[in-house]
């Protein structure tokens, strides 16, 4: 054997680096942060360059895992049907028409869930998540709100995801 061919790798490795989904998702999630933290600007002065790296994100996640998505129909059920809780007026009349309307979208967003997911159940780490202010630990209070939309319109209810 000469000396060229001790050195030479026996594969060559790509020309682009192997990207595994957990770093892909990694990136694409610190794109968005970026875009989050980003002043407004007039739409004549938008800028689409981050765009362009969040579409580039996205594609190498699906070259790994065609399937992935960030979109969690149980997590979105689950905050539907628990965030009417927010809406109930435990002060006023229990059987009042919003509570009774709030509870009719609750009760269909909880069958809803139990369809997509029949053993989902509230874990404690959960109950903590909604209960507790993740900056400082102390139990989470309710600002005024505007009155619960109602009905099962997912454009009405933006409020509840919030």
């Amino acid at each position: 054997m000469n000396s060229d061919q001790e050195t030479e790798p026996s594969k060559k490795c790509p020309k682009e680096p192997v990207h595994t989904v957990k770093e892909s998702v990694e990136k694409l999630f610190s794109l968005m942060k970026i875009e989050f933290s980003r002043p407004s600007v007039p739409d004549e002065e938008e800028d689409f360059s981050l765009l362009k790296q969040i579409c580039e994100a996205k594609a190498n996640i699906l070259k790994d895992n065609p399937y992935w998505s960030v979109f969690d129909h149980t997590t979105l059920l689950s905050t539907r049907a628990l965030g009417r809780l927010d809406w109930l007026d435990a002060k006023g009349l229990w059987d009042g028409v919003r509570n009774i309307e709030n509870y009719k979208v609750m009760k269909e967003a909880l069958r809803d869930l139990r369809e997509c997911n029949p053993n989902w159940k509230l874990e404690e780490q959960e109950i903590i998540r909604r209960i507790v202010c993740s900056n400082c630990g102390t139990v989470k209070s309710v600002p005024e709100k505007e009155e619960a939309p109602l009905g099962n319109n997912l454009e009405k209810q933006k409020t509840d995801f919030s």
